[in-house]
């Protein structure tokens, strides 16, 4: 009877052991916007952290809205202990008091500006401090249709640098029906793609609308250059004949994007593009290129838009040193390669963000036929980042109105901007106000 109560008095210990392991295992909750087959290869990487240690437990929770829900997350004091957003609300959320620098996290880690590729790190920044580490990073390049180029008598292993090239090329690409409508156009700026991009594309022309140092806008003359480039484009091939021709554009994610249909020869997208191609247009053959800019600016080399996806720990995290274990492991070659490689539709074939990523294997092993040119071309010193512009949602409304007004000729361009300008200095001088200032 004593050796039968022993027996049960050591089980009793052993299930009293073990429930203890299981409840010191630390939860964090991961806030993340990837769903479905997007979601595939960061679970892996949440997967096998999990697996591989017994100290934290990272729980995975897809949200819809993810920048609107992590502020009010945040205003309410119930915030997740890890987020995954963007450069722009990283930069928002870090101007008002509301994430958790990561200097010292990183530098116990070892991690520093030197393991990323050219413009991540500095995307992870706000004001001189760290806040944001790296799910996965994109570079944003032109595709071209090679058959458009090489039946119009262009060389298809010869695409546009400056912006009279592309000009050029468009021009001879163009296909025009009898009656005058369009069959085809070099490019066309509502295209998906092309009008996501309406705030970057300034930056080709040379022109500039934030100062950093002094925090104030800046209506560069070369702004305008960039509207009257898009009226005159708008001019030249008539602004119902165009909205007639994108009346039969069929929407992202299908096989009746423009692009795919042979009704547009160039584009501008990142490196999920060859996923949509191998699903949607698998005999396109295209090629890849940097966007042509200014003369001036290509002169010293292509220019290339450079963004990535930011995990940050909000202010209020109940573990955040549990949730930097995490972001550490996401942000190893490891973690990295997990979570940018794989097979299609899973994975996009992204761009690592690390400068140890692999090289020639993680390449060889990427379904992006055009891996190697996106991260080739990221080593330019015309990168281009998301600006530190706490009123960048502001921004992005007022010049994405004027670009819209340019394409149909709705009004002058200059005018269109200096109004744009007065409300965003209204939007800014609101914005220091709050802050104090």
């Amino acid at each position: 009877m004593r050796r039968q109560s022993l027996q049960i008095v050591l089980v009793a210990a052993l299930v009293l052991a073990l429930s203890t392991a299981v409840a010191a295992k630390t939860k964090i909750v991961y806030w993340e916007k990837w769903t479905g087959e997007e979601a595939v290869p960061i679970l892996k990487v949440v997967e096998e952290f999990n697996r591989r240690q017994d100290a934290i437990e990272v729980e995975y929770v897809p949200v819809s809205d993810l920048a609107q829900k992590t502020i009010t997350a945040i205003v309410s004091g119930e915030v997740p202990d890890v987020v995954g957003g963007w450069i722009w609300e990283m930069h928002s959320l870090a101007a008002n008091d509301q994430l958790i620098p990561l200097d010292s996290y990183a530098a116990a880690a070892g991690i520093g500006p030197d393991d990323f590729l050219p413009g991540f790190w500095e995307s992870g920044t706000s004001k001189g401090k760290l806040y944001g580490l790296f799910t996965t990073g994109h570079s944003w390049i032109m595709y071209y249709n090679k058959t458009a180029f090489a039946e119009s008598g262009l060389d298809p292993e010869a695409p546009p640098v400056t912006i009279d090239e592309l000009d050029m090329v468009a021009k001879k690409v163009t296909r025009i029906a009898s009656n005058g409508d369009l069959e085809r156009i070099g490019f066309h700026f509502r295209e998906d793609g092309m009008s996501w991009s309406n705030w970057r594309w300034p930056a080709w022309f040379n022109a500039k609308f934030w100062d950093e140092e002094n925090q104030e806008l800046v209506n560069d003359p070369n702004l305008l250059k960039f509207y009257r480039w898009v009226e005159d484009w708008a001019r030249q091939y008539g602004v119902d004949k165009l909205q007639k021709f994108e009346s039969t554009f069929g929407g992202w994610g299908t096989p009746k994007v423009p692009f795919f249909t042979g009704k547009t020869v160039m584009t501008f997208m990142g490196p999920w593009m060859d996923m949509h191609i191998q699903m949607y247009a698998p005999d396109l053959d295209a090629g890849v290129a940097a966007w042509p800019a200014v003369a001036e600016r290509a002169a010293n080399g292509p220019t290339v838009f450079v963004d990535a996806d930011l995990i940050y720990i909000p202010k209020g995290s109940k573990h955040p040193d549990e949730a930097f274990e995490f972001i550490k492991f996401l942000n190893s070659p490891e973690g990295q390669e997990l979570l940018n490689n794989g097979t299609y539709p899973a994975a996009h074939g992204r761009v690592p963000v690390r400068k140890d990523y692999g090289g020639e294997a993680f390449i060889a092993g990427s379904p992006n036929r055009y891996i190697r040119q996106h991260i080739d071309l990221m080593n330019t010193p015309n990168v281009v980042l998301v600006p530190e512009i706490p009123i960048f949602q502001q921004l992005q409304r007022e010049l994405g109105r004027v670009y819209e007004q340019a394409m149909v000729l709705d009004g002058d361009a200059e005018a269109n901007l200096q109004r744009a300008f007065q409300q965003l200095q209204r939007e800014l001088t609101r914005y220091k106000r709050s802050q104090g200032r």
